[in-house]
């Protein structure tokens, strides 16, 4: 059987040595922890799912598809348009006048078609208005760089933590 020995003193007096029965104490901690164990147990079914589970589809939103500048170089003049899924604006021509390394009549009329029709302006819309840039093959690498800073031209402010920047209206993305 189990004891528990409890230590003895020396000298004249009786000895404190007892033999102290275990098995009850232990019988209490089994006791104990299965008293805790369930009621976790019984603590944790007692939450309900708060999910709505209601049968049937529910009704999807329709995608609005975002609005897109289309810039194509093709040849002698710059082709713009505004495409919103299969929905295409009318194409303006902008002849390629270069300067300096430059294109300020692309620039200009880009800028002036993101302010008749560029989406987001807000300083707290995250989003930024796309432009995807078509350009042939063998068109030289210092014109398609020209071409991405004209298309960039148009600034729109942005609030960064605390502060407001200018920033590019468009995100620039390269086509075919």
């Amino acid at each position: 059987m189990a004891g528990v020995s409890v230590g003895g003193g020396g000298g004249a007096r009786r000895a404190l040595d007892a033999e102290i029965n275990a098995v009850p104490m232990v019988d209490l901690m089994m006791v104990t922890i299965s008293f805790l164990l369930i009621t976790a147990v019984w603590s944790n079914m007692q939450r309900l799912d708060a999910t709505a589970n209601a049968q049937g589809e529910p009704t999807p939103t329709p995608e609005v598809p975002q609005r897109i500048l289309e810039v194509e170089a093709r040849g002698e003049k710059f082709v713009l348009r505004w495409r919103r899924g299969p929905e295409v604006q009318a194409p303006v021509d902008v002849p390629v006048e270069e300067r300096a390394g430059r294109f300020p009549l692309l620039a200009e009329k880009v800028t002036e078609m993101w302010r008749e029709g560029g989406e987001h302006r807000a300083a707290t819309d995250r989003a930024f208005d796309r432009a995807v840039l078509n350009v042939p093959d063998k068109m030289p690498y210092h014109q398609v760089v020209a071409i991405m800073d004209a298309v960039q031209t148009p600034r729109r402010p942005v609030v960064r933590g605390t502060q407001s920047v200018d920033a590019p209206a468009f995100e620039l993305v390269m086509g075919k």
